[in-house]
């Protein structure tokens, strides 16, 4: 907190993985038979500060408004590569594999909260820096993404204080990827539905059903509709004086 009205706050993220890619070179003509099996390692740490303004309109009204910046990013690490016959292995290689570039990440949220029920939509802006990709008229470039939603909720008095029990919410986004196929973005649209229940102080949960629709026919891109299941379970504790800090609640 600080002060009666703004808040601010970092998170910082360490992202990490590998990709396995095995490639077949076979010819019966010429008895040719060879796996190419490459290993990619990457990883950086990633920053997130955000702020944050919350006031009262009025007794019963009130808004949020909020604005996170996410750093650029360098996803470094280890590549190696192995060829390999039916009996053997022909030749290995390992070197610092090509560094992938994340971007800068803007985002700016606004929340209209009228007694349990609030109205929120926010903008996202990632700048892709512009990179072709192995497809005809296709590569990456900078995205968006826009985003609505409303939410009941139910709380209750304890003590002196009112607590969030559970609430509902659903919502709507339109995100234009950042890929570019034939030239046109991989336009994304999404209606999704959820619901969430703090359990007590430290533990709560959340359930959401996504329905999404992602490509267009009409621009020789695959249409694809796609339904996902979301499953949340969040643990938060305090360490320390969190009462001279400020808790969340």
């Amino acid at each position: 907190a600080l002060s009666k009205n703004f808040s601010a706050g970092v998170t910082v993220s360490y992202i990490f993985g590998s990709v396995q890619t095995n490639t077949i070179y076979s010819s019966d003509a010429i008895g040719l038979n060879i796996i190419r099996n490459e290993h990619n390692a990457l990883n950086t740490p990633l920053f997130t500060g955000g702020l944050q303004y919350a006031g009262k309109i009025s007794k019963h009204i009130s808004q949020q408004i909020g604005v996170i910046v996410t750093a650029p990013a360098i996803l470094k690490g280890a590549y190696s590569a192995e060829y390999v016959t039916n009996d053997s292995t022909i030749t290995t290689e390992s070197k610092a594999a090509d560094p992938v570039a994340l971007p800068l990440q803007v985002g700016v949220g606004y929340a209209l909260v009228i007694n349990n029920f609030t109205v929120s939509a926010d903008y996202n802006f990632y700048n892709w820096k512009k990179q072709k990709v192995n497809y005809p008229n296709s590569y990456i470039y900078q995205a968006e993404r826009f985003s609505t939603g409303i939410e009941y909720s139910f709380k209750r008095r304890v003590g002196l204080q009112m607590k969030e029990k559970y609430y509902l919410q659903a919502g709507f986004a339109y995100e234009t990827g950042y890929i570019r196929i034939q030239n046109k973005p991989l336009n994304d649209y999404t209606w999704t539905v959820g619901a969430g229940n703090n359990v007590s102080r430290v533990l709560s949960y959340n359930l959401g059903l996504e329905f999404g629709r992602k490509g267009a026919g009409k621009y020789n891109q695959i249409r694809e509709n796609y339904t996902q299941f979301v499953i949340g379970i969040s643990f938060k504790d305090f360490w320390y004086n969190a009462a001279k800090y400020g808790r969340y609640q």
